[in-house]
């Protein structure tokens, strides 16, 4: 919602030929090259006439009228205008009076300034006939008051006469000497009830008196987001900090007619009422236009509830973080999920992606709990809830934990409300008063108060407060009765929680601390893509809270063009400070070493012992065997302390788990490693892991091996396991034709050029199966070690330990490439063009020798079906497409996948060395890797190369998708090779259409 003013000052109309002299279409232009805004307001701070005579006000209007007429018809088409005016010292009749500088200094010193300021407020009667007819000082003629409202923003326009002692002419010698009552500064700092409030008047706080100069630099830091002058005859926008009370925005109008030492003009402001951002512009004439200068550009300031005012200081702490960081460079509002119980008696899943819809929520619900796993950014989102409930006209008031476990509840509440407010005035007390509607209390670390206490808190804040926001960790709740139960009996409170940061949001994350980053990057958005596909290729062991994404970001800035490209990966540089910087900080009276050292050992005793939780007996005993074997002494509760209050271990009725399933992967990785630095016997647990690979914490553990030891032996392990595993299975191969029914197949491509829409579907598609992935690791984490030697013997299981096999080959590249020898990349490099396709022929070989046979049982099978359903007949051949279509389907997926995660500026040129050209299915699979890079001239040259020399339908159809794929990956301009790569592909009938889309891109990027 944006609010536009439209700032007029100094018009001097004397006439009608002066009014027509403004060029009202000129001001328009000007005002097109503005941002569009939503509503309109005129406004005219003073000296609107050049004699306050009556026929020079007719013609004021008859120019307002212009202007709304034009606007009316243009950029503001249908909507309704506002009006707001204050007079100046051309306003006031002057043949109407007598007394000079010398009566008003006399009349100063005796006393009687009142008779002069009547005599000079009745010589501006032609004003007041026309300000009332436009609703300005219909009631007041010195302090006039109007409150507009928009969209649930209340904006007050506060009107100040300062026009009285002024001087013929506009004399300067009038300066220091204009005078307000001590009834019109209460006027003015009373303000109005909108949570916006903008004070006009024609002099600047400098033309006052020194008593009065300084009533109002204190009523307006405190009290108004924005200062409207003129008289100058000079733009000015600035922002002034006046001593402890805070600062003044302030837009000095320049004049539109009249003398003007830079040239004649206007300003406008633009207020995004949503955003809390206000942009401020002159505009001075220039030959036959207006030319445009920023003077204006910061935060409204909202400060003023009644008499109840915010505290600056608080304010102001609200808009940085703990690490002193404005929050507003970087934030990006967090995806929220709820559930809901229905009148149908069915649990509804509902998602909040904007903060107007939590706002929307918060404002129909009287009770609302927000869950989040530590660092989930919790803490912000209370500060910028607090934020909007005060700009829309609640009194918020922000607990924390801390506050309530160390004072008495009431006295909880004063302290915070002293902290968040200004005192005077007896506030507290009017806080108490307020309507319960008008207080909303958010409480925050609610997790950290025990449950007697809470439970005598909400009754205490629900005694007080209409609305309860409670902020807490996030916790799993395993019993299903309990949560039964809240949703049947308690529908009053909505409990929701924060989502991790996936793709989409974590995009808009990046991008934000990229750009108020000093990294000096040049090509910001290539990095971002870059920064959140590395993360989406290890989302399943990220922390995906924006704290952890921004320290890696930050991270990844400082080490830029060093260890990123040197082969270091995300786990060495930022996953595992991230472990111990959690145990650092809460391991105040053990060694932080001794915890992640007594970690290593629990994990390795709980995964090969295939125990998912442990009792307290247990990890005395592995502790017990390390004091022995390394001549220490842990207390057992101290390290049980330190691993609950760094989330590493939950406990869980009399019984601990590692938190999540990464953390025991990575923790029996670092046991395995530093078993084998000692010289311990591992070639069992590494046969363990590989034999059971198709279960995921097994394979976890291996590939944390590869990416986190940075040790040779394990990558020799891992390759030697695979060749083992594959045993000499022949490959698929379009040039044997051994799976000859997938050659005659074409895969659906489209043939126009990528659209942004389907760019934006493919990051949703990325969310929706990076939420999917934390999903499935959340169900594995209850149930990772329920398997048995059987288990292994189902042939879904002997298919799901090949994919893994894919996995951490393909993952183990680019951690490592340039740590290892050229012969050691070449044999993992061989593996990952080979392993493949003898996956594909594993999966397709028994398909391709009985084709006939399997498509006609499957048709059998299909009728039979539609036949039960009453669905009409399917032919054979469609049958047999459809197998066509969706095992050729299969052959490109897993090459996009193996692409996917091999592929990294680094490991590039070791795929590239490999001699992948005599065989067709290794070209096909190197092409669809150089679509996962940026280089147009060596994709375009290679890919119609490729096109010449294979000539089955499928083999064209996969190159034409690697095409399609790079175009939709990679935003490229088309010129030059593009171009080239273009025509190629997508020449024909559909020549023209691509065209027409490309001009349409362009015209949508412009």
């Amino acid at each position: 919602m944006k609010l536009q003013i439209l700032h007029l000052s100094d018009l001097h109309i004397d006439g009608l030929n002066a009014a027509h002299e403004i060029k009202v279409d000129k001001i328009e232009n000007a005002l097109n090259s503005t941002e569009n805004a939503d509503e309109f307001i005129v406004l005219m701070s003073g000296d609107l006439a050049a004699n306050g005579k009556n026929y020079e006000y007719k013609c004021v209007g008859s120019l307002l009228g212009a202007i709304f007429k034009r606007f009316g018809r243009g950029k503001f088409y249908g909507k309704h205008f506002e009006f707001v005016c204050t007079p100046g010292n051309h306003d006031m009749n002057f043949n109407q009076l007598t007394r000079g500088y010398k009566e008003i200094t006399e009349a100063t010193e005796s006393d009687s300034l009142s008779a002069i300021i009547n005599k000079d407020i009745d010589a501006m009667d032609a004003f007041w006939k026309f300000s009332k007819d436009r609703k300005c000082f219909v009631d007041n003629k010195s302090v006039s008051k109007q409150v507009f409202e928009y969209d649930k923003h209340r904006v007050g326009f506060i009107m100040v006469n300062s026009a009285p002692l002024s001087l013929l002419g506009g004399n300067a010698q009038d300066m220091g000497i204009h005078y307000l009552t001590e009834d019109q500064l209460k006027e003015i700092e009373d303000a109005t009830e909108a949570e916006i409030n903008i004070l006009v008047m024609h002099h600047s706080i400098e033309w006052f008196t020194s008593s009065c100069k300084e009533r109002l630099r204190s009523i307006i830091s405190r009290k108004y987001a924005l200062l409207l002058t003129g008289h100058e005859h000079e733009p000015v926008g600035e922002s002034r900090m006046i001593n402890v009370n805070g600062s003044i925005q302030c837009v000095q109008g320049n004049a539109l007619r009249g003398y003007s030492k830079e040239g004649n003009g206007f300003c406008e402001v633009t207020m995004d009422l949503a955003e809390n951002t206000m942009k401020a512009q002159s505009f001075i004439w220039e030959e036959d236009l207006y030319i445009s200068k920023t003077i204006l550009n910061s935060n409204i300031k909202k400060t003023f509830h009644g008499d109840i005012q915010i505290s600056p200081e608080f304010l102001t702490e609200l808009e940085y973080d703990n690490n002193k960081n404005r929050i507003d460079e970087y934030f990006v509002f967090p995806s929220l999920t709820y559930n809901i119980y229905t009148e149908a008696e069915e649990i509804e899943k509902h998602d909040i992606e904007r903060e107007e819809e939590l706002i929307e929520l918060i404002e129909t619900n009287n009770r609302i709990v927000i869950r989040g796993e530590q660092k989930s950014g919790k803490t912000i989102l209370a500060r910028k809830i607090f934020q909007k409930l005060f700009y829309l006209g609640k009194t918020p008031l922000l607990l924390t934990a801390s506050e309530i476990t160390k004072l008495k509840m009431s006295k909880a509440v004063l302290n915070a409300f002293n902290e968040q407010y200004l005192s005077e005035k007896n506030a507290y007390e009017r806080f108490l008063q307020l309507p319960k509607g008008k207080k909303v209390v958010l409480l925050d670390e609610a997790d950290l108060i025990n449950k007697k206490t809470f439970n005598r808190l909400m009754q205490y804040l629900e005694n007080n407060f209409s609305t309860i926001i409670v902020f807490c960790e996030e916790k799993i709740n395993f019993d299903i009765r309990n949560q039964v139960v809240d949703a049947l009996v308690d529908e009053k409170t909505i409990q929701m929680s924060i989502k991790p940061f996936l793709y989409l949001k974590r995009k808009e994350l990046i991008s934000n601390v990229l750009h108020n980053g000093s990294s000096g990057i040049e090509n910001i958005d290539k990095e971002v893509r870059k920064i959140n596909e590395l993360i989406n290729v290890q989302v399943k062991y990220f922390n995906l809270s924006p704290e952890f994404i921004i320290h890696f970001v930050r991270q990844y800035e400082k080490d830029y063009r060093f260890q990123f490209s040197s082969g270091m990966n995300v786990f060495n540089i930022v996953y595992e400070s991230s472990i111990k910087n959690k145990i650092i900080n809460n391991s105040k009276s053990i060694n932080p070493t001794l915890v992640l050292n007594v970690l290593r050992e629990l994990a390795y005793y709980m995964h090969f012992n295939k125990i998912q939780f442990v009792k307290y007996e247990e990890i005395l005993n592995v502790i017990k065997e390390y004091n022995e074997a390394y001549r220490q002494n842990i207390s057992v509760r101290l390290f049980v302390d330190a691993a609950l209050n760094s989330k590493i271990l939950v406990e869980t009725v009399n019984e601990f788990r590692f938190k999540d399933h990464a953390l025991v992967a990575y923790f029996v990785a670092q046991a395995l490693n530093q078993k084998y630095n000692h010289g311990e016997h591992i070639d069992d647990n590494l046969d363990s892991l590989l034999k059971n690979l198709c279960f995921s914490i097994n394979s976890d553990i291996v590939l944390f091996l590869a990416l986190i030891t940075n040790n040779p032996k394990f990558i020799n392990v891992i390759i030697e396991g695979a060749k083992n595993h594959f045993n000499e299975q022949e490959e698929l191969s379009f040039d044997k034709e051994n799976v000859k029914f997938l050659l005659n197949t074409n895969i659906p491509v489209k043939k126009t050029l990528p659209t942004e829409e389907e760019r934006i579907e493919r990051e949703a598609l990325i969310t929706k199966q990076e939420e999917e992935v934390r999903l499935s690791d959340l169900i594995e984490l209850v149930n990772e070690y329920d398997y048995t030697e059987d288990d292994l013997l189902k042939i879904e299981n002997q298919v799901m330990i090949s994919f893994k096999y894919l996995e951490i080959l393909s993952k183990a590249l680019p951690a490592f490439c340039q740590n290892m020898k050229v012969n050691q990349q070449d044999r993992l490099v061989e593996l990952i063009y080979k392993c493949p396709n003898q996956f594909l022929f594993m999966l397709l070989k028994d398909i391709g020798e009985n084709f006939d046979e399997f498509t006609q049982m499957l048709y059998d099978d299909v009728s039979e079906l539609r036949r039960e359903k009453n669905i009409a007949k399917v032919n054979i051949e469609s049958v047999k497409q459809m197998v066509e279509q969706i095992s050729s389907g299969l052959v490109v997926t897993l090459y996009q996948f193996i692409a996917g995660i091999s592929v990294s500026e680094q490991s590039i040129s070791a795929l590239n060395a490999f001699d992948y050209k005599e065989n067709s299915n290794y070209q096909l699979m190197n092409l669809i890797m150089q679509s996962s890079s940026d280089n147009v001239n060596l994709f375009s040259r290679r890919a119609q190369k490729l096109d010449k020399e294979l000539d089955k339908k499928l083999e064209k159809s996969i190159i034409k998708y690697a095409v399609r794929n790079f175009f939709l990956r990679n935003n490229v301009e088309i010129y030059g090779e593009a171009q080239s790569l273009l025509d190629h592909f997508f020449r024909g009938q559909y020549k023209q259409k691509i065209k027409m889309e490309m001009v349409k891109k362009r015209l949508t990027d412009n």
